[in-house]
């Protein structure tokens, strides 16, 4: 019990630097801008037909091109200093041991992926004001925007396609997008840890960032390549924060929310396997806060 209240406090301190980081306060500022400038379009077409919006746009969100790209690096800047040691950490270490301060290190991953995840559903919701209600159905703004050319006459920046909604359910695609996309943030950040432990800093931010990236060229392949196309996002974890390129339809070839989740888990408790072997192991060095 002391171990389990010694890991969340620790787990806790971490938390304590956000309110002083700028790092952390640019992060939070550029996803509420680059939210609020993607919905911009889809607020002026509710107040022009005085018809409200519901508040599931995240995983529209997560299928626009440069916004996913936007989410990732937020969470690529957001572990870019892990192991997340100071100039107080190695005092932490001779007090609680390696063995729980590690594990608070890979608590506060689990849980800043979370609130960070959380964050954005939040201010997909607050930047849809005022015209906002609550249905368990898509509502009328979504399917006009999916089926006509309002989208473009109101310059909605959104990517809005049809088969989402007719494939899924709101509450179950909000789900869906919420647990990958906490699963993707997870999976970046333990492998920002795990490089950062074992090279400089570089490396793992730069690992991170290609698989970002490799979202887009998966984009630009599958179109130049087709159906056989789809195969590429197989291997890209970053591109299944998009609903998009899940199966829906037993003839895609496409990977399954199964396939998906299975992979981010097994890849996530395999690099904290790793963290932990080489926490026990590794010399302590303070690198300066980024």
């Amino acid at each position: 019990m002391d171990k389990v209240k010694a890991t969340i406090t620790l787990c806790g301190l971490d938390f304590r630097k956000w309110i002083s980081s700028s790092r952390i306060k640019i992060i939070l500022l550029l996803i509420v801008l680059m939210i609020y400038n993607y919905l911009q379009g889809v607020r002026s077409f509710t107040n022009a037909v005085h018809v409200s919006v519901t508040p599931w746009s995240l995983p529209f969100l997560m299928t626009t091109f440069n916004s996913l790209i936007i989410v990732m690096l937020g969470f690529v800047f957001l572990y870019c200093d892990a192991p997340f040691l100071d100039e107080q950490q190695p005092y932490l270490i001779l007090r609680v041991g390696r063995e729980i301060f590690s594990a608070a290190q890979i608590l506060y991953v689990f849980v800043s992926s979370l609130t960070y995840t959380i964050f954005i559903f939040i201010m997909t919701v607050f930047c849809s004001l005022p015209r906002v209600e609550f249905s368990l159905k898509w509502g009328k703004i979504f399917k006009t925007l999916a089926v006509t050319d309002a989208s473009s006459q109101y310059n909605v920046l959104l990517n809005i396609p049809e088969s989402l909604m007719v494939h899924e359910s709101p509450l179950t695609a909000i789900a869906k997008e919420l647990l990958l996309l906490w699963l993707v943030g997870c999976f970046l950040g333990f492998l920002i840890f795990a490089l950062n432990m074992h090279f400089p800093r570089a490396v793992g931010v730069g690992c991170a960032s290609l698989l970002v990236f490799l979202d887009m060229f998966a984009d630009f392949y599958r179109q130049t390549h087709g159906y056989s196309g789809n195969l590429i996002y197989f291997f890209s974890p970053v591109s299944w924060a998009n609903l998009t390129v899940l199966k829906s339809d037993p003839a895609e070839v496409l990977p399954t929310f199964a396939y998906t989740c299975s992979v981010l888990i097994l890849l996530v408790a395999i690099l904290i396997f790793f963290i932990f072997i080489m926490f026990r192991r590794k010399t302590i060095e303070v690198l300066p806060q980024i």
